[in-house]
């Protein structure tokens, strides 16, 4: 039996004012910015198997339909698509699956990502991780980079098990830059450093002075 995982309260970074605080704001996409592909995928495979998640994808294929269309948000559908995964399971045993997931799929990070984040660690930067991508896992993930701060999609959770609701809004698109603005005073820092790969990322690389797309990959 894998060992409990002390399921940690969620942290509220209060940045007091002070004249040495952090100059540099570094801002990190996770799901095809630190490593290729989805980590949301990864994660149905680690529950379900390979082949055996498509049965969940296949019975939510309407609202994914709809959302490719442009008749639905895309939080609507993930929303959908992860109650019928995961409603009424164990928030324990989800973050266990959880941490099983990253130690098989870390070494696919891409190795300037990393580098990235040494510098930034190196020149004192404040960091954060900000993704669409469930705390389950998410939290362990920053965790390892040593980013203490992450900004993720929140899972509503009742009695230990998920409800099949989120708790907010899916952190994507204008809600990443919502989130960041709630948790940073972006005009005590003289650079603000943004990575990101898709469109879900735009509203946060526009706060950014120095905007980073695509930059590690390969």
């Amino acid at each position: 039996m894998p060992e409990a995982i002390k399921i940690k309260p969620r942290i509220l970074a209060v940045f007091a004012a002070s004249e040495d605080k952090p100059s540099r704001l570094a801002l990190f996409d996770v799901d095809g910015t630190l490593l290729p592909g989805d980590t949301l995928w990864d994660f149905f495979s680690q529950t379900h198997g390979r082949w055996g998640r498509f049965k969940p994808v296949w019975d939510c294929r309407i609202p994914i339909l709809k959302w490719k269309l442009g008749a639905m948000q895309n939080g609507d559908a993930k929303e959908l698509l992860l109650a019928r995964f995961y409603k009424g399971q164990s928030e324990q045993a989800l973050r266990e699956q959880g941490h099983a997931m990253l130690n098989r799929i870390w070494p696919r990070l891409y190795s300037q990502a990393l580098k990235a984040i040494e510098e930034h660690k190196k020149l004192g930067s404040s960091m954060a991780l900000v993704t669409a991508s469930p705390e389950w896992w998410m939290e362990e993930f920053g965790e390892r980079l040593g980013i203490s701060i992450v900004i993720c999609t929140r899972m509503h959770i009742e009695d230990g098990v998920f409800s099949g609701k989120f708790k907010g809004a899916n952190c994507y698109g204008l809600e990443k830059a919502n989130r960041i603005k709630e948790l940073f005073d972006l005009n005590s820092f003289t650079e603000i450093h943004a990575y990101g790969d898709s469109k879900g990322d735009r509203e946060m690389l526009a706060l950014a002075t120095h905007p980073h797309f695509r930059t590690f990959k390969a």
